[in-house]
């Protein structure tokens, strides 16, 4: 008797890891699926996330500091997923982000800084010497300001 107990006890278990299983699945499958209309003019990207917060129930992680109010988007997608509003909301941005399930974490990114264009961009070349003439090895020229 108390084997059959061990095996009914242990029975349950599994159910209730199955069942977890299967439901956990099927809210992935869910939130990978959903399609996202947004038509906003002239907003801010802060008030852009809380559209995406309040209307789909996405939980929008970023520093309110670093998220500029005065930085206005024009964003009109029809049935995108979420990799693509993100994109299009962040495309002029320094910003990159993380997606897990309805988590959205934002960070700023500085190495995704805009690069300069190629009329902007100059070339300098030459030969760093002492007062002989004589050239240094292992030398660098920086130039202020510029990363």
């Amino acid at each position: 008797m108390f084997k059959f107990k061990k095996k009914i006890r242990t029975g349950k278990w599994f159910v209730y890891l199955l069942l977890m299983l299967f439901s956990t699945g099927h809210v992935w499958a869910e939130t990978k699926g959903e399609k996202i209309n947004i038509n906003a003019k002239n907003i801010s990207l802060y008030q852009a996330f809380k559209q995406l917060e309040n209307k789909y129930s996405y939980i929008i992680a970023y520093d309110q500091s670093k998220v500029d109010d005065a930085l206005i988007i024009d964003v009109e997608l029809t049935n995108a997923d979420i990799e693509k509003v993100m994109d299009e909301l962040l495309k002029t941005t320094t910003f990159s982000y993380k997606i897990y399930d309805k988590h959205i974490v934002i960070k700023n990114n500085p190495a995704h800084q805009t690069s300069q264009s190629d009329e902007e961009k100059i070339t300098i070349k030459g030969k760093i010497t002492d007062e002989k003439g004589e050239p240094l090895p292992f030398c660098n020229v920086y130039i202020e300001n510029t990363t």
